[in-house]
């Protein structure tokens, strides 16, 4: 079988506190369309490669494992193909961690409350609860903090030079480098569809980290907002994405690349999607 799962983007981030182990984090995410493909089969031994390597050791390997756990699966064979660029905020290790379960959920015909799928995913990481799914979600906290929100409509560009280390970045904001994002009064609005009024509160409390540690992050969203758009980073960084037109967001496309950016168009979507069912 296989299993399409979908880099994702936040439309908003803010820390909202921290914990003896992580930032508690409130964001509001959202699936695009830029997505890695899994391939899945039965097997009597567990194994994960990933572009051709060994992937045992990566989210989506922890995620394997903890199913067959879990569940007592007798084992599979899960060759993933990554199109999710590395490094730009988009969530591409915890979608191939939610692809995995997906799929595994799917292969063996998994009968579990979705708490209990939600708790595993959890232990992968806390943006993995969303992606199994994907679509439009704010997350408060942990998965339980979960709210589910209305996919929007349309397409943004997304524009990256370079990486930001996550660990460096967070450090730098406990040190003060840091900014606010208004999660509430987004979600409000994006819950009533309105994505265009919600545009203008979108924000990231990473930024300045950011900035800080990869320079690109702070030229990119210049180059963008002087093609009128509004410019949000994604994640931890390193990618800028662009809200407004499709003319300016060609404009700024064009600049950006010119400037040795990396850009991607992307629409919205619904999420993780299985495309071959296996036969029982």
């Amino acid at each position: 079988m296989k299993v399409r799962v979908y880099g994702k983007i936040n439309l908003s981030l803010d820390v909202a506190g921290k914990t003896d182990r992580m930032h508690v984090l409130d964001t509001i995410m959202a699936s695009v369309s830029i997505a890695d493909v899994l391939s899945i089969s039965k097997a009597q031994s567990l194994s994960v490669i990933m572009d051709g390597a060994d992937g045992t050791l990566t989210n989506a390997g922890k995620a394997a494992r903890l199913m067959a756990e879990r569940f007592a699966l007798p084992g599979a064979r899960i060759e993933i193909a990554t199109a999710i660029p590395s490094g730009w905020g988009l969530g591409g290790s915890s979608a191939d961690a939610a692809g995995v379960i997906a799929g595994l959920s799917a292969l063996y015909g998994v009968a579990a409350a979705e708490e209990e799928i939600e708790a595993i995913a959890e232990e992968v990481g806390s943006d993995v609860p969303f992606m199994v799914r994907g679509g439009c979600a704010r997350l408060r906290g942990t998965a339980r903090g979960l709210t589910r929100l209305p996919i929007p409509r349309g397409e943004v560009l997304i524009a990256a030079k370079g990486k930001v280390d996550t660990a460096a970045a967070f450090a730098l904001y406990d040190g003060g480098a840091g900014g606010h994002a208004d999660c509430e009064r987004a979600a409000r609005l994006i819950s009533r569809g309105e994505l265009e009024r919600a545009v203008p509160l979108l924000g990231n409390a990473l930024t300045a980290a950011a900035e800080i540690l990869n320079p690109a992050v702070g030229e990119g969203e210049a180059i963008m907002r002087g093609c009128g758009l509004t410019a949000v980073m994604t994640g931890s960084g390193a990618a800028i994405v662009g809200y407004g037109t499709a003319a300016r967001r060609q404009e700024a496309s064009k600049a950006l690349t010119a400037a040795g950016f990396d850009c991607r168009t992307a629409r919205f979507t619904a999420g993780t999607e299985i495309e071959d069912q296996p036969r029982r």
